[in-house]
């Protein structure tokens, strides 16, 4: 059955539903364009973990490939190569033993606690966020 104007009966769902994940969209973009001015302003280091399209639409959305200082990957075929769009150069974990960053934004929220271990295997110890929450 149609709605009204031939709409079916779920538009007015389907409309709210678009109107709430633009919303959260504009909402997890403004916080972390907030954390990563914030932690440049103190004069802090950011790296990405994760190099795949979630780290190019990150990077690129936010305009932040001047505000993150590595973007590591463990695979490394990607070691020595760039992030498409964003021009960041693609490190292996290894590199941040020297960067030492204080924040580490995990691309894929299933892979913090894995990530969390390789850090403290490495001595280090940033502040781990995930694109799968906000900044804390």
């Amino acid at each position: 059955p149609a709605g009204a104007e031939g709409c079916p009966d779920d538009c007015d769902e389907i409309a709210e539903a678009i109107a709430g994940f633009q919303s959260a969209c504009e909402g997890t973009i403004a916080v972390f364009h907030a954390l990563l001015s914030d932690v440049r302003a103190r004069g802090e280091r950011i790296a990405l973990w994760g190099s795949g399209s979630k780290a190019t639409a990150f990077l690129t959305t936010l305009d932040a490939a001047d505000l993150v200082d590595a973007v590591v990957d463990i695979n490394p075929a990607k070691h020595g190569r760039f992030v498409a769009g964003a021009g960041t150069e693609i490190v292996p974990p290894a590199a941040l033993r020297d960067l030492a960053p204080q924040h580490v934004i995990v691309m894929n929220p299933i892979y913090v606690e894995e990530i969390g271990r390789d850090l403290a295997a490495m001595a280090l110890s940033p502040q781990v966020h995930s694109l799968g929450a906000p900044p804390t």
